[in-house]
C-alpha cells in the first residue's frame, strides 16, 4: 500500500515530490529552473507576439544602436536558449525554451522560426523575430607616429635648429581626434575635424626648405621641410598658428616630408 504524509494534502504530497525528484534521482541541480531566468509574462493589453519582440522602440533613436527595451527583450530571449544547443533548428529551439520555462506568449513567438533553418546564434533568432540588428559603430585607428625623412642636407643645417629625426615627426590619434605636427621648437596643434583636405605634393626649392621652419610670403603656408622630393600638403579650414607661438600669424596650409607619405595622406583622408 502507497503511504502518504499526514501532515498535507496528496495535492501538496506530490508537488513536494516533483521538486525534490532531482535530488532523490542523483541529479546535481534543482528540476525547477531559477525564477531569475523567468520572463514575465505579456500585459493584458500587450500583443502576445509584439509585446516579446516586434514593436517599435522610439529611445534608440537613429544610432543604430539598440533601446533599452530592445536589449532588455534581446536578454530575455537569450537566458530561455542554453548556448549549448546551436546551430539549432526550430524544433529544438523551442523544445530548448519549454525546458527552460520560457513564457508561453515566448513559445508563440518562436514557433513563428522559420523551418529548415539552421540558426547558429540567439542574434539570428532575436533578428528572425523582427528584433533590430545593432549597429556597432568601428573602433577608432590607434594613434599612429609619423617621422620625417631627412636628406643629408637638410640633417646638416637642421641641427642650427634644434631639427633632428628625434624633434620632428607628425602625430595622428583618431580617438582624441588631434593632428600634432612638431619640428624642433616649432608645433602645429590642432583637430583632425580641422582637416580639409591633404595632397601629395613635391619638387621643393631647396632654399625655402633646409634649416628651420618656413613661412610662404603669398599665402602663409607653413613648411616643415627635411627633403626636397615629396612629401603631404595638409589644407585646415581654420587657419593654425605654428611659426608664432603667440599665434599672431596663422596659416592655412602645413606642409610636411614624412616617411610614409602614403600612410599619412590615408589616415587624413
Amino acid at each position: 500500500m502507497e503511504r502518504r504524509s499526514t501532515q498535507h494534502g496528496p495535492r501538496l504530497d506530490d508537488a513536494l515530490e516533483r521538486e525534490v525528484e532531482s535530488i532523490t534521482r542523483g541529479a546535481p541541480v534543482e528540476s525547477r529552473s531559477d525564477p531569475a531566468r523567468r520572463m514575465e509574462d505579456a500585459a493584458d493589453d500587450e500583443p502576445i507576439v509584439e509585446g516579446i519582440i516586434q514593436t517599435v522602440d522610439t529611445d534608440a533613436g537613429d544610432s543604430g544602436m539598440l533601446s533599452r527595451t530592445d536589449v532588455r527583450r534581446r536578454s530575455d530571449l537569450a537566458v530561455h536558449l542554453r548556448p549549448s544547443i546551436f546551430p539549432a533548428s526550430r524544433a529544438e529551439i523551442i523544445a530548448c525554451a519549454r525546458e527552460e520555462d520560457a513564457p508561453v506568449n515566448l513559445i508563440w513567438a518562436l514557433e513563428g522560426l522559420p523551418s529548415g533553418v539552421a540558426f547558429e546564434t540567439t542574434e539570428e533568432i532575436w533578428e528572425a523575430l523582427g528584433g533590430r540588428h545593432e549597429e556597432r559603430a568601428p573602433a577608432p585607428r590607434p594613434a599612429q607616429r609619423f617621422g620625417f625623412k631627412f636628406d643629408r642636407l637638410h640633417r646638416v643645417l637642421g641641427l642650427a635648429f634644434g631639427v633632428t629625426p628625434s624633434t620632428a615627426h607628425v602625430d595622428v590619434d583618431p580617438a582624441a581626434g588631434r593632428l600634432v605636427a612638431r619640428f624642433g621648437p616649432w608645433v602645429v596643434d590642432t583637430s583632425l575635424a580641422n582637416v580639409k583636405a591633404a595632397t601629395r605634393t613635391g619638387g621643393y626649392f631647396p632654399l625655402k626648405t633646409v634649416g628651420p621652419a618656413h613661412l610662404s610670403l603669398s599665402d602663409r603656408g607653413l613648411t616643415f621641410a627635411t627633403n626636397d622630393a615629396e612629401g603631404v600638403c595638409v589644407a585646415f579650414r581654420e587657419p593654425v598658428h605654428g611659426i608664432d607661438p603667440r599665434g599672431v600669424v596663422r596659416h592655412p596650409a602645413l606642409t610636411v616630408t614624412v616617411e610614409d607619405v602614403d600612410g599619412l595622406l590615408d589616415v587624413l583622408r
